[in-house]
């Protein structure tokens, strides 16, 4: 094989394997170091028959700590015999810089709260994000994220 050949299947295989290696690490804002002795940030959703509130309406946190939404449905039975204890409970950012706030379940299939860990890299500011239960309405709180 002549050098100029040798070359440029030398750069092509160089190519591949650092595209290949970015692939494989993802973006250090998407890295999260949350562990179960983390510290947890409590948001209380309490939640029923025309009913729906957020105990905080914003929470301040650091990375690497958790935001634990508190499942909290009324106890009694709503419109058509509804179990608010097995309505879903959705929570998502608002916006794409939010995207990382993300949980969703119900009262009766969680083992505890929902749980969304900060993460590492993500840059200090208020991030904004949506409540949805489902058969009862929409919130929109906040959390604003302080330096560590």
């Amino acid at each position: 094989m002549n050098r100029i050949s040798a070359l440029k299947s030398s750069v092509g295989l160089l190519a591949v394997a650092c595209l290949s290696s970015c692939a494989m690490y993802p973006a250090s804002e998407d890295i999260s170091a949350c562990t179960d002795s983390s510290p947890k940030k409590n948001v209380k959703i309490e939640y029923g028959d025309s009913h729906l509130s957020v105990d905080v309406k914003e929470q301040k946190i650091k990375r690497d700590e958790y935001l634990a939404f508190d499942l909290k449905p009324n106890s009694s039975k709503g419109p058509n015999n509804l179990d608010y204890k097995t309505v879903m409970v959705t929570i998502k950012g608002k916006d794409e810089a939010s995207d990382w706030i993300s949980a969703s379940g119900s009262a009766d299939g969680s083992d505890g709260p929902l749980l969304v860990c900060v993460p590492t890299g993500q840059a200090p500011g208020t991030y904004y994000y949506l409540i949805e239960v489902e058969k009862v309405g929409t919130l929109d709180p906040r959390v604003a994220v302080q330096p560590s």
